[in-house]
């Protein structure tokens, strides 16, 4: 359902620029989008990041499975459900199994980053027995100074852990409804 309406999302915005109806504005100032490599590791990513000094604003796309059996998802989900950088506003832990295998599944987006959030994810991870599916769709939004995000941009584009990046662009589209 999701990639429908993303393919549907696409179409239209597509067609929206044939008839000149889409134009892209200014991007977020300080922002950097960083398509991270499907067999990356968080863990990896963050030190790869603070490394640079930058701050992680959220990360998005991870997926996990754990051992922990599918009876016990309302304990990973209370688990998860603690940590202010995961549940936030109408944001929560997204944990749920696999009707074929039973195999719990865990992805949820993660906010404000920190290190000291960052140490105690990896903690909640050990600590919940999850393992990184590999998915191929983990992206992180990076805070960067402002001024320098074109600059950034390109460093990223020459990282090998790094699929793509892009700045935090915004688009207004007139769909004639």
């Amino acid at each position: 359902m999701g990639k429908l309406f993303l393919a549907g999302f696409i179409f239209l915005f597509a067609e929206s620029c044939k008839k000149g109806e889409a134009s892209v504005q200014n991007f977020q100032q300080g922002d950097a989008i960083i398509r991270i490599d499907s067999a990356i590791a968080v863990q990896q990513a963050f030190n790869e990041i603070n490394g640079f000094g930058l701050a992680v604003a959220e990360v998005s796309g991870y997926v996990y499975t754990t051992t922990i059996p599918a009876d016990s998802i309302s304990y990973i989900a209370d688990v998860l459900n603690s940590k202010k950088y995961i549940h936030k506003g109408s944001f929560s832990a997204n944990v749920f199994p696999y009707y074929l295998t039973k195999v719990v599944y865990s992805a949820s987006l993660l906010r404000n980053m920190t290190i000291q959030n960052q140490q105690d994810l990896i903690a909640t991870q050990n600590l919940l027995r999850m393992t990184d599916d590999l998915s191929s769709t983990k992206y992180m939004l990076l805070k960067v100074p402002t001024g320098q995000e074109e600059y950034w941009k390109n460093k990223f584009q020459t990282l090998s852990w790094a699929k793509w990046t892009e700045l935090n662009y915004s688009a207004k589209i007139n769909l004639g409804i």
